[in-house]
């Protein structure tokens, strides 16, 4: 990838003001998040996504959304069992993966969030430096 950059994908309520269960996916990129946003705006014209599984304790893909998956050429196996029943890991595989087919400049992969270094005291001490963060009597 020769431009990179990382953002989250959250698949459930990431805003929290619902049931408050979230699973976040970190993704790699060759675009910035501002245009995956507008291709993602695009796909969902076309794929309707953002209605599956929209619904609380909803985990399972709807008949029509796979027949559209099927006429597209998209082998609906690869996200979810026969019972059309997705995982949120699947599920994020599925976004990234319509949105390479959307646009078939866009690279995304999912990555592991310890590839993305955190700031803090332990990884300043690697560097045989010192950090000291605020925040620690933040929470109850």
């Amino acid at each position: 990838m020769k431009n990179e950059f990382k953002f989250q994908l959250p698949i459930g309520d990431w805003s929290d003001d619902g049931y408050c269960k979230c699973d976040y996916y970190v993704i790699k990129s060759n675009k910035p998040a501002i245009e995956i946003i507008s291709i993602y705006n695009e796909m969902d014209k076309i794929y309707n996504i953002s209605k599956q599984c929209a619904e609380y304790q909803d985990n399972t893909l709807t008949s029509e959304f796979l027949e559209l998956l099927k006429s597209n050429n998209i082998d609906s196996s690869k996200y979810c069992d026969e019972d059309m029943y997705i995982e949120t890991s699947q599920m994020a595989l599925l976004i990234i993966d319509l949105l390479m087919q959307f646009d078939t400049n866009l690279e995304l992969e999912i990555i592991q969030p310890d590839e993305i270094p955190m700031l803090n005291n332990w990884l300043a001490q690697s560097f045989k430096m010192s950090l000291d963060l605020p925040g620690y009597g933040l929470f109850d």
